[in-house]
């Protein structure tokens, strides 16, 4: 069918790189001195017209159908979007009692947040610093529709973004997996067979990976950002010091996402097979580079500010039990380890969510290095949890590793026989299951009833100035030392906008 439109690479590529930019630039405006706040985003303004020179130029055409299938695919992640539930049409998840309270303070409050002690409010906030800023000129009301639309735009931009670099086919196969990739572990209880009957204390949160449309639902702030950096080292799109730029960016909404995409810069700059260069002297050239020495500089500044967050999040192995000495809620009770009835479901999340996926794949992915970096960080994931009640690794890592899943997924599909191929479908069937009950769920809560909606939304104890919520230490300073002064602007206490 004969091309009717035409979309340009660079437009796409160059506003998802704006988008992953915003936050960090109104962080620096908002939290750190002129002095330096001044320089650094006039620097961050420059490294990203340096990278923009290098993205690609060429104009992708779109057929009719193609245009068709884009259009489908954007109404999808809008529906995604919608059944979040920004605004209260559908439920939302428990953890909105933080993210509300989030939101509502940035809009509400100058800039930089300081909680009840008159110490900085550190969360991560980049992905809400843009609604926050145009909500506090607009009426209260629009508020959650700025958070909804701003959410929606990163949804969009990832999907641009892979549509000019691969084409409309290949990404629409790509979102199709990437949206049924899940944790064949918790099929059983979909299946109305709960563990937990096996399992005196089996508690699924402890040890399965969530499906990408669980993250958005759960930690929107996390996987929205992180999906668009993923999108941009998946296509190849960047120059060398364009990814660790890009990484920075992603800091201020999701520093474990940057970490998770870590591995996969290296490679793509360092190791990559389509140069005859060494690793050792791309690396020499990386390091001439004044944008990566940029990225580096933003990042520690964004490492001074979250070392001082405490979180309740210390790291801990899975096979020591001592640690739970160190948890600030004692509950010993509820960590893994060998000695634990729920060790069996740790087992059984790391059988069916990574190696029964990762010998489907190693026929056809086994000279891929994207393979053994994707499965083993999938591994790792599940040895280390942090804190007592939340595992940020298996929550949030999805949002990152699935993508690259995907892509591996997708590349033996093409690969395959019609057996293998069977296999394949079967998996991700299976491993569907949970997202799509998800998906129902939330479908089934929808409102347009004003007395629902305020039930749909999630307000309880989630204040980050209010003493008695245990939410609250997710905002507290380790060991109560404030930032650092001489970088860090001061602040006056947060006030609710909903008395």
């Amino acid at each position: 069918m004969p091309a009717r439109f035409f979309l340009p690479a660079r437009l796409p590529l160059c506003a998802g790189l704006l988008y992953l930019a915003l936050p960090l630039l109104l962080f620096l405006l908002g939290w750190v001195h002129p002095a330096f706040s001044v320089p650094l985003c006039a620097a961050l303004a420059c490294g990203l017209y340096a990278c923009a020179r290098h993205l690609p130029a060429q104009r992708f055409p779109l057929s009719g159908r193609g245009l068709a299938v884009l259009g489908l695919l954007s109404f999808f992640c809008l529906m995604l979007v919608l059944l979040c539930g920004f605004t209260g049409h559908c439920q939302q998840h428990a953890d909105f009692i933080i993210r509300n309270a989030v939101y509502e303070h940035l809009a509400a409050n100058s800039w930089p947040l300081v909680t009840e002690d008159g110490h900085h409010f550190i969360y991560y906030l980049g992905h809400w610093l843009p609604p926050a800023l145009a909500a506090s000129f607009c009426p209260e009301s629009w508020a959650p529709w700025l958070l909804a639309l701003w959410t929606f735009l990163g949804l969009e931009l990832a999907l641009l973004a892979a549509t000019v670099r691969w084409g409309i086919r290949k990404t629409a196969r790509w979102a199709l997996i990437l949206l049924c990739l899940g944790s064949p572990a918790a099929v059983p209880d979909c299946l109305g067979i709960p563990l937990s009957s096996l399992f005196a204390e089996y508690n699924a949160q402890m040890v399965l990976f969530i499906g990408m449309p669980v993250q958005l639902f759960n930690t929107f702030n996390h996987a929205v950002p992180a999906l668009l950096c993923a999108v941009f080292v998946l296509t190849r799109s960047l120059p060398p010091s364009g990814y660790y730029l890009a990484g920075t960016l992603l800091l201020p909404s999701s520093p474990l996402g940057a970490l998770l995409l870590l591995p996969y810069m290296a490679y793509e700059t360092l190791f990559r097979r389509s140069s005859a260069r060494k690793p050792l002297s791309r690396l020499r050239s990386l390091l001439g580079q004044p944008v990566f020495w940029l990225a580096a500089l933003c990042t520690a500044v964004m490492a001074v500010f979250y070392s001082h967050l405490d979180g309740g999040g210390q790291f801990s192995c899975l096979f020591d039990a001592k640690y739970a000495e160190i948890y600030h809620y004692g509950q010993q009770r509820l960590l893994l380890h060998p000695g634990s009835a729920k060790y069996a479901s740790f087992l059984l999340a790391l059988a069916l969510g990574i190696l029964l996926p990762g010998a489907l794949l190693f026929p056809k992915c086994r000279k891929n290095p994207l393979y053994y970096i994707t499965l083993g960080m999938m591994a790792g994931s599940l040895f280390f949890r942090t804190g007592i009640m939340n595992n940020e690794l298996l929550f949030k890592a999805p949002a990152v590793l699935y993508p690259f899943l995907s892509l591996l997924f997708l590349r033996a599909l093409r690969r395959g026989g019609v057996k293998y191929r069977t296999l394949l479908v079967l998996y991700l069937v299976f491993s569907a299951l949970p997202n799509l009950q998800c998906i129902m769920e939330k479908a089934g809560t929808f409102s347009t009833r004003a007395s629902i909606m305020r039930k749909h939304w999630q307000t309880a104890n989630g204040t980050p100035d209010c003493p008695d919520a245990l939410i609250r230490r997710q905002f507290m300073k380790k060991d109560g030392h404030p930032l650092p002064s001489w970088l860090f602007k001061t602040g006056t206490k947060p006030q609710s906008r909903r008395q």
